[in-house]
């Protein structure tokens, strides 16, 4: 049977992906799992000529006929789970409170400024508009706090262009 190299490290990548949306950690303690695996590879490799391995990392880098053979060690395959964890927590937002999303859920309307980035969606009875956030206030408050960030916003019929500057005034949900 055909090894696919490819095929074993994007599903490692994948599943580190999967699993770093699970836990949650920070783009530091993954890479610290990365580095951790790729050090014991070459720790594995330096000690391999020299001292004989104990059966459980024996079966690691070899598993037996009856699996499936895997193109790569399996501390190989760990570091690129935790790659793809890592990439994926490095793509998410920091949700602070120059973020949008910080004030989402919450049981008070604000005011906001912003910039259409792109053209009005014309659906039946409303119209999706795609607002780059520049600025929020609570209804009862008067100074703008600057934020940034994407909101979708359904607004009744209008003309709306890309690039308009708008306010709007509701809740935030998620």
């Amino acid at each position: 049977m055909q090894t696919l190299p490819l095929l074993w490290l994007s599903t490692a990548f994948f599943c580190g992906i999967l699993l770093g949306d699970l836990v949650g950690w920070s783009v530091t303690g993954w890479l610290s799992i990365a580095a951790g695996a790729a050090l014991l590879q070459l720790a594995q490799r330096a000690l391999r000529s020299r001292v004989p391995l104990p059966r459980l990392v024996q079966w690691l880098t070899r598993p037996p006929a009856r699996l499936p053979q895997v193109p790569f060690p399996a501390t190989v395959l760990l570091a690129v789970l935790a790659f793809g964890a890592a990439w994926f927590a490095r793509s998410q937002p920091a949700i602070t409170p120059q973020h949008i999303a910080w004030y989402n859920d919450q049981e008070i309307p604000f005011v906001i400024e912003g910039t259409l980035e792109s053209p009005a969606d014309k659906r039946e009875g409303y119209t999706n508009l795609r607002v780059e956030v520049e600025q929020i206030h609570a209804e009862d408050e008067l100074l703008f706090t600057p934020v940034s960030g994407l909101l979708l916003v359904k607004a009744p019929g209008g003309e709306w262009r890309y690039g308009d500057r708008v306010r709007i005034q509701g809740y935030l949900k998620t």
